[in-house]
């Protein structure tokens, strides 16, 4: 357990079909002594797998990727949040983080002003050697703590006041676009959104591709280009971005996956498939929306 005056932190984990190397994040991330909780997202769980995680102390939910990762981010902070904290960190199984990554994290939100707050780290794309937000240099450490309009999810904690007021991640999302939904949400309620640019993690984006000129290509499959298409167009829609953003959005992602991936034909569909849904707001999990086109591009 961590406690950083009277704060209590919880720590959430979510692993789908992990590796050696995700398993060794794991097990990082829950020496780190705060209540933790591994929500395993694999639709075929491995009780072999979920023994030895509650051998080594730690709570393990069977979540079969109900929900998507949003699902999975809901099942464990209400789980920990039940428990008694006052605020969870979210990392996924390709989270690195340092050691007293959680204690320094808790004792930063337990200086905010408010009890309704996200918090995170500046986050470093690794194939990128690229910190994410920009903006948040190393030297940003003398005044470590900035206002932010929207967090990623790895590495950010949540206040259970703010879960409380702005609710669940929308599991109709079920992947990508989920954080930037929620931190837009927060910001509509205005509810606190801040980087701590003296904390770094690190993480992997898909299997990023460098080219020419100094463009990077994540090379995600078909399937998880319909979701980032078709939630990115609902949020911007939602959200005030707008025609004009959603189209330049569009193009982006075409231009990407045309030029520089394989898989082109599948992508194209799945993007395009999204755009007609974000448009008309029909989301869920894309096998239940579009079982055909599922089949096609693998979702």
């Amino acid at each position: 357990m961590t406690v950083a005056g009277v704060l209590i932190a919880g720590v959430l984990i979510v692993v789908h079909r992990p590796d050696d190397d995700a398993l060794a994040h794991v097990r990082r991330a829950a020496a780190e002594g705060a209540r933790t909780v591994v929500v395993d997202n694999t639709p075929e769980p491995d009780p072999a797998l979920h023994a030895r995680l509650r051998a080594d102390g730690l709570v393990v939910i069977d979540n079969r990727n109900r929900g998507g990762l949003a699902g999975a981010y809901n099942r464990g902070a209400q789980a920990l949040f039940a428990d008694g904290c006052d605020v969870v960190f979210l990392l996924d199984q390709d989270s690195d983080v340092d050691a007293g990554f959680v204690e320094r994290m808790t004792r930063a939100a337990d200086g905010l002003p408010t009890d309704r707050y996200l918090i995170g780290p500046r986050k470093l794309e690794i194939a990128m050697q690229r910190t994410i937000p920009a903006w948040a240099t190393a030297a940003d450490g003398v005044q470590p703590l900035r206002d932010t309009d929207t967090l990623i999810s790895s590495g950010c904690g949540v206040s259970r006041a703010a879960y409380e007021l702005a609710g669940p991640f929308r599991e109709d999302f079920f992947i990508e676009w989920i954080d930037i939904e929620y931190s837009l949400r927060c910001r509509r309620l205005g509810i606190g959104r801040f980087v701590d640019t003296g904390e770094t993690l690190r993480q992997r984006t898909g299997a990023m591709t460098r080219h020419l000129g100094g463009r990077f290509t994540t090379n995600h499959a078909p399937w998880r280009r319909y979701y980032l298409t078709r939630n990115g167009i609902w949020t911007n829609r939602r959200y005030g971005g707008g025609l004009r953003a959603s189209v330049r959005f569009t193009l982006r992602e075409l231009f990407v996956c045309v030029f520089f991936e394989s898989a082109r034909s599948r992508k194209v569909l799945a993007i395009c498939c999204g755009v007609l849904d974000g448009v008309r707001g029909r989301l869920g999990d894309l096998a239940e929306v579009h079982p055909r086109v599922a089949r096609m591009v693998g979702g």
